[in-house]
């Protein structure tokens, strides 16, 4: 049986402050974690420590979603695969009708985040400005794809893969997985989503839907997101 979770980078800074905080990575769209983000970002890797068997580890470049998946790769002794594709959904504001916001180049990340695999790049890039949401869709399915067929193993049946998001990349991929355009996905920051396909042939089971039982040391689930105009799942 194949298991993929996914989660949502935890809370960033400028969430807190409601002012704009650029990263290292010097790019003012491209904030990093608080705190707190960081502390929740643990209590995720701690839980799956204790609870999966993660083979491999895909996240957006952006700065605060490799400072949740570093807590999770040091904690399970993994590398990081960095996939653009999995990169936030920009098609929702007017800040971005004239620009795509960019993480820094891959190049740089490594002198951030040392546990990123240098020998997989990027593959797929975000190129239409004011994405609409049914691009975001179909560009999330072919990063699903891509990275699916990099690293599928012939001898493990029984692969487990996490994608570190954003909250727009989160709930496509599981909708993606799910071959439903408009399913009800939960997504607070650093929760948890649960899918498994018990072989090849057979559709893919949401078993878990915004876990977050594991942050309650940091406060429990927070920043709860969807899409604008879309009805939230109730708790």
């Amino acid at each position: 049986m194949k298991t993929i979770y996914i989660t949502r980078h935890g809370t960033r800074q400028d969430h807190l402050t409601g002012i704009p905080t650029p990263s290292k990575s010097g790019f003012i769209y491209d904030p990093p974690l608080a705190e707190e983000g960081l502390f929740q970002s643990q209590l995720l890797a701690n839980y799956l420590s204790e609870n999966a068997h993660i083979d491999y580890i895909f996240s957006s470049p952006f700065y605060r979603t490799l400072q949740t998946a570093t807590k999770v790769a040091d904690t399970l002794n993994l590398k990081i695969e960095v996939e653009s594709g999995l990169s936030d959904w920009y098609g929702g504001s007017p800040n971005y009708a004239t620009y795509i916001p960019k993480a820094a180049p891959f190049e740089k990340l490594i002198e951030f985040f040392p546990l990123i695999n240098q020998s997989y790049k990027p593959n797929i890039e975000i190129t239409t400005i004011a994405e609409p949401k049914e691009e975001m869709y179909d560009r999330i399915g072919k990063t699903i794809q891509v990275l699916m067929d990099t690293f599928k193993s012939t001898n493990n049946k029984n692969q487990e893969f996490l994608f570190v998001c954003h909250a727009a990349s989160a709930i496509m991929v599981a909708r993606n997985l799910l071959k439903d355009k408009s399913a009800l996905i939960r997504c607070g920051v650093c929760s948890l989503l649960k899918l498994t396909q018990k072989d090849e042939n057979s559709d893919w089971t949401l078993e878990e839907n915004g876990l977050t039982d594991y942050l309650k040391p940091a406060g429990g689930e927070k920043f709860v997101w969807n899409f604008p105009g879309e009805c939230q799942i109730k708790e």
